[in-house]
C-alpha cells in the first residue's frame, strides 16, 4: 500500500494518526477463508468438517448478525458480486447479509452489456471505486443518529495486478477527506484493510513478492477524542502494531468495540481463534497462535538454498505437485496438464519452533510450468528422505493469470486449474499447433 497509495497513506499515517498492523498475516490463500476469519468465528478448515461447496453459506453465523442483533444497520457491497468475497466457491446465501445489500443491483449492472466497461473500472461514467464508497458515504449520512456498520469490498482494479492500486489513491483519500468534513470520523471507527496479499504478476516470483504474497494490510483509524481518551488502548494497539496479527484478531477487536467497556462479557460468541488488538498480542506468537497456516505463515520462511534442477529429489517432488494440480482439474472440460519445464526448487529454512522436524523431514518450494497454457504452479512440497514419501499443503498458488483460457467453467476457484479443451480446437483452427 505504502508504495501504490502514498497519499492516502500519508494522510492516514500522520493525520488521522492511525494504526498501521505492518505484521498482519493472512489465514488462506484465496478471499474465501481470509473473509471466514474477519467476519466468523470459523476458520477455513473448521468449516470444512462440517460445509460443503453447494450447502448455502448463512450457517457460518457472519458477525453481521451480532451488530444487527445489538441494534446496529448494516451494509455490504463490493465490485465483483459473481466472484468475490463468499461467492468464488460458486456458492450462495438464501438471506441477504446485511440490511442494505446491493447485491442484485450489482448483478444487474455487470450482466448489462457495456454498462461496465474500461476493464470494469467504471460504472457508465463513474468510476467503480468511487461508486461503492459513496454508497458507503451515503448510508452514514442517512443513519447520522443511528448505529450502524457497513463494508465496501473494492477488489476488482487491483486483484490481478495490485499496482494498479495508484489509480484510485486519489479516490480513497478523498472518500477519508469526505468523512472528515461531514464528521463521520468523530464517531466511526474506519478498518481499511485487504484480505490477502498480491497473487499475481512478476513480482510474485521474487523474494519480496512471496513477501508481499502473504502480507495483507490492516489500517485501524479511531476518532480523535478516543486517542485522548484511551491513551493505554492507543498504547496497547502502538505495540500491536509490530506483533503477529490475522484477521481472526480482527473481528475480536470488532465485538470489543461493538461492547466496548462492557462489564460482563460480551454476548456473541467468541471461538477459538484470535486475540483483541485492545489487548497486548504476546511478542513470541507463532503462526499456530495465529491461527495462521502453515503454507501462509512469514515467520522464519525463507530459502535456505536453491537446488539444481537436475538434482535426483526434483522428479518427485514435481510429480506430488503435478499430481495435486491435476486432482483439482476437470478432466472433462479441462485439457490434462503436463510438465513444461521446472522453473525452480529451494529448500526452505524452517522457523526455529519447529527445528526438530526437519531432522526427518525435508521442506522444499516447488515452482514449474505445465503444458498446455504455461500455467505457473508453486507450492511448498514435504518430503520424508528415507521413504520419499511427499504431501503438499492446502494451498496451491497460480502465479499467472488465467483469463481467456478457463471460460468453460462457471468458478474461478475451478478455472485456476484448467486449460479449456475448447481453447486448443479454437487455436488449431486458427493453425496454431500446441
Amino acid at each position: 500500500m505504502l508504495r501504490s497509495m502514498p497519499k492516502t497513506y500519508k494522510f492516514l499515517t500522520e493525520q488521522l494518526k492511525s494504526f498501521d498492523f505492518t505484521k498482519h498475516g493472512q489465514t488462506g490463500d484465496h478471499t474465501f477463508p481470509n473473509m471466514l476469519s474477519l467476519l466468523s468465528a470459523n476458520s477455513y478448515e473448521d468449516v470444512r468438517q462440517w460445509w460443503r461447496n453447494g450447502v448455502p453459506q448463512d450457517a457460518f453465523n457472519l458477525i453481521w448478525n451480532d451488530f444487527e442483533r445489538a441494534g446496529y444497520r448494516t451494509l455490504f457491497t463490493e465490485d465483483k458480486p459473481s466472484g468475490g468475497g463468499f461467492y468464488w466457491t460458486g456458492n450462495t446465501f438464501l438471506h441477504p447479509q446485511t440490511s442494505y445489500w446491493n447485491r442484485p443491483l450489482e448483478l444487474a449492472m455487470e450482466q448489462e452489456e457495456h454498462f461496465l466497461w474500461r476493464e470494469r473500472s467504471c460504472v457508465g461514467t463513474r468510476p467503480i471505486t468511487e461508486y461503492h464508497l459513496d454508497y458507503l458515504v451515503r448510508f452514514l449520512d442517512t443513519f447520522t443518529d443511528a448505529p450502524v456498520a457497513g463494508m465496501a469490498v473494492i477488489s476488482e482494479i487491483t486483484h490481478s495486478d495490485t499496482t494498479r492500486a495508484s489509480l484510485v489513491d486519489e479516490h480513497i483519500l478523498n472518500f477519508y477527506n469526505t468523512l472528515a468534513a461531514k464528521g463521520h470520523l468523530e464517531r466511526s471507527v474506519i478498518m481499511f484493510f485487504s484480505d490477502h496479499g498480491s497473487r499475481w504478476g512478476e513480482i510474485r516470483k521474487t523474494y519480496n513478492g512471496v513477501i508481499d504474497s502473504r502480507n495483507p494490510f490492516l489500517i485501524l483509524t479511531f476518532p480523535p477524542w478516543f486517542l485522548e481518551k484511551y491513551p493505554d488502548l492507543v498504547r496497547t494497539l502502538q505495540t500491536n502494531t509490530h506483533r503477529l496479527t490475522s484477521h481472526f484478531d480482527t473481528r475480536l477487536t470488532l465485538l470489543d468495540l461493538l461492547y466496548f467497556k462492557s462489564q460482563i462479557p460480551t454476548p456473541p460468541y467468541r471461538g477459538k481463534h484470535g486475540l483483541s488488538l485492545f489487548h497486548e498480542i504476546p511478542r513470541n506468537r507463532t503462526c499456530a497462535d495465529a491461527s495462521i497456516p502453515a503454507e501462509q505463515c512469514l515467520c522464519g520462511v525463507k530459502v535456505e538454498n536453491y537446488i539444481s534442477t537436475a538434482s535426483p529429489v526434483v522428479p518427485t517432488l514435481t510429480q506430488a505437485l503435478l499430481s495435486a494440480i491435476k486432482q483439482k482439474s476437470d478432466p472433462v472440460q479441462c485439457e490434462e496438464y503436463f510438465l513444461g519445464r521446472v522453473l525452480q526448487v529451494g529448500i526452505l529454512a524452517l522457523p526455529a519452533p519447529n527445528r526438530t522436524m526437519a531432522q526427518s523431514t525435508s521442506v522444499y518450494s516447488v515452482r514449474l510450468a505445465v503444458e498446455p497454457g504455461g500455467a505457473i504452479f508453486e507450492a511448498t512440497v514435504t518430503m520424508e528422505p528415507e521413504t520419499n514419501e511427499t504431501n503438499i499443503g492446502n494451498s496451491i498458488t497460480r502465479l499467472n493469470m488465467y483469463r481467456g483460457e478457463v471460460e468453460c467453467l462457471p468458478s474461478p476457484k475451478q478455472q485456476m486449474y484448467c486449460y479449456c479443451k475448447r481453447n486448443r480446437r479454437f487455436k488449431n483452427r486458427q493453425g496454431v499447433i500446441q
